[in-house]
């Protein structure tokens, strides 16, 4: 099994995370109160993630793929 994380990816949506939830929170915090804020906010932090795990899972399962058939036998 190919393994799910790279190192850079993993620090670059981790600082858009941070980025996001510094200046996505007190945009809305003042139209919709805390409570709902800190919902939407973490909603957009899900999806953030939710997007790189899909992203790594689809890119290494292409890789594996391509490294098994470069490892086929040749006839």
């Amino acid at each position: 099994m190919a393994k799910l994380y790279n190192r850079f990816w993993v620090t670059v949506t981790i600082v858009l995370s941070v980025v996001f939830a510094i200046l996505f929170f007190p945009i809305v915090h003042p139209k919709y109160g805390f409570p709902l804020s800190l919902l939407i906010t973490l909603l957009g932090l899900l999806f953030i993630w939710a997007n790189y795990f899909i992203r790594a899972y689809i890119f290494s399962r292409n890789k594996q793929d391509e490294s098994e058939k470069s490892e086929a036998p040749c006839s």
